[in-house]
């Protein structure tokens, strides 16, 4: 199952519902952090973050990473060919080491 949802630019974004499973699997810290405890309160996040992210990258594989600063990390979705491929938080020294070692191209 999956729902589309509309990014800041009006382009469609798939979420895969099974995307919940692998973030309670892989990145737990997100839902700990945010105090997610249902699919609907994750998807409301990701949501949130592609409508109004904070800042937009692209790397050199055409992913697209949404970024939405809140307090002292950022939460950050990542988007290839169209669907959401993963989710997790990043700190500030990650942030500004992936910033200048892998997204390329500032495009918001």
């Amino acid at each position: 199952m999956s729902i589309i949802v509309r990014d800041y630019r009006g382009t469609e974004v798939v979420i895969l519902y099974v995307l919940y499973h692998h973030v309670r699997r892989r990145h737990r810290d997100f839902l700990k952090r945010l105090n997610i405890q249902s699919l609907d309160q994750f998807i409301n996040i990701i949501k949130r973050v592609l409508v109004s992210p904070s800042e937009v990258y692209v790397d050199d594989k055409g992913s697209i990473y949404y970024l939405l600063k809140t307090n002292n990390f950022y939460l950050n979705v990542v988007v290839a060919e169209g669907v959401v491929r993963t989710v997790y938080l990043l700190g500030m020294d990650s942030y500004y080491r992936m910033r200048y070692r892998r997204w390329r191209i500032k495009i918001y």
